[in-house]
């Protein structure tokens, strides 16, 4: 990661995910994609860092938590979460890393997975776990020019804690 001036690396790293993407990924790979900001809420991120809402970890937890409560049936994020997880098992079938069973196993589970399932899960990524791994996400795919976005693609268990803060 490349050193902002007056900016020293970050402690953490903070993600919003889903419990079925991560149980899948927990399962079947074995590693999680997670993309993250040093920022949990952009709320309260530093004036001159811009974290909008589809990148602060906070509000997309707040917002997969109220929609899963509530029991949403046209949830945006829910819509976009099963993309992302049958996108994700495309790729690692393609790459090898499951075989065809698993891939159509994944299929079944996410078609027939509930919307208590999508419920939000937060990780929390000590950096220097990941320190030279972490890639800051290209201007032109961050949210904001101004975001600060890693995407860490081959999250290890041990290396993060999970969270499901109950309300």
């Amino acid at each position: 990661m490349e050193r902002i001036r007056g900016m020293n690396p970050p402690l953490l790293l903070y993600s919003a995910s889903t419990w079925l993407a991560y149980s899948i990924a927990e399962r079947f790979y074995g590693v999680h994609y997670a993309w993250c900001t040093a920022f949990y809420d952009g709320m309260t991120a530093p004036r001159y860092v811009n974290i909008p809402p589809t990148s602060s970890p906070a509000e997309i937890y707040r917002d997969l938590e109220e929609e899963t409560r509530r029991g949403d049936l046209h949830s945006d994020a829910i819509r976009r979460n099963v993309a992302g997880i049958l996108d994700g098992a495309a790729a690692k079938l393609g790459a090898g890393a499951i075989t065809d069973a698993q891939h159509r196993e994944i299929e079944e589970i996410v078609a027939g997975a509930k919307i208590p399932d999508f419920r939000p899960v937060l990780y929390v990524i000590p950096f220097d776990r990941l320190e030279g791994k972490v890639p800051e996400v290209p201007v032109p795919l961050r949210a904001h020019p101004l975001s600060l976005e890693y995407v860490v693609e081959d999250l290890r268990s041990g290396c993060f804690d999970l969270l499901e803060i109950r309300r």
